[in-house]
């Protein structure tokens, strides 16, 4: 498997992975039944599985984010992003070089994050080499896209 579907696919999975336990079943999204088969309210969903608005707001968000390839032709690496409204103007881009190696003759980190809000773009918005610590940022700057319409600058 190519490393980069290898890290899209584990973006993916940390990001639906969020969750809790009812019933002995692992929901990712409130806005349905247990069974999958009937639609929720939030205040059915909040009666149904007694959580909190808070944590059917966070999940419901979550649901929402879906990793695809970015990797454009002319890029030093490839990379995974995550575009808010598919407009190209809001998104969450993690870059990921293939090897230390190969990030090392660019001069640069084997991760890095780009966020794009309204078409302002920020280029540096984190690097570094742990692979681990890229997805999490990369997971909470989408997060934090969807919730504040913007990336928070702390994760």
């Amino acid at each position: 498997m190519h490393y980069i579907t290898e890290l899209l696919n584990d973006v993916n999975s940390a990001t639906q992975d969020a969750g809790f336990e009812f019933d002995g079943v692992w929901v990712t999204d409130p806005t349905v039944s247990l069974c999958g088969r009937f639609d929720y309210t939030k205040k059915e969903s909040l009666n149904a599985y007694g959580i909190s608005s808070e944590k059917y707001d966070a999940l419901t968000a979550k649901s929402k984010i879906k990793w695809t390839d970015f990797s454009y032709g002319n890029d030093a690496c490839p990379s995974i992003g995550f575009d808010l409204d598919g407009s190209g103007e809001n998104y969450v881009q993690l870059f990921a070089f293939a090897s230390q190696e190969d990030a090392n003759a660019e001069g640069l980190d084997v991760y890095g994050i780009t966020v794009c809000v309204n078409g302002d773009t920020s280029y540096d918005e984190w690097s570094g080499n742990d692979r681990d610590e890229a997805i999490a940022k990369a997971s909470n700057k989408a997060f934090d896209t969807i919730i504040k319409g913007q990336p928070d600058e702390t994760n």
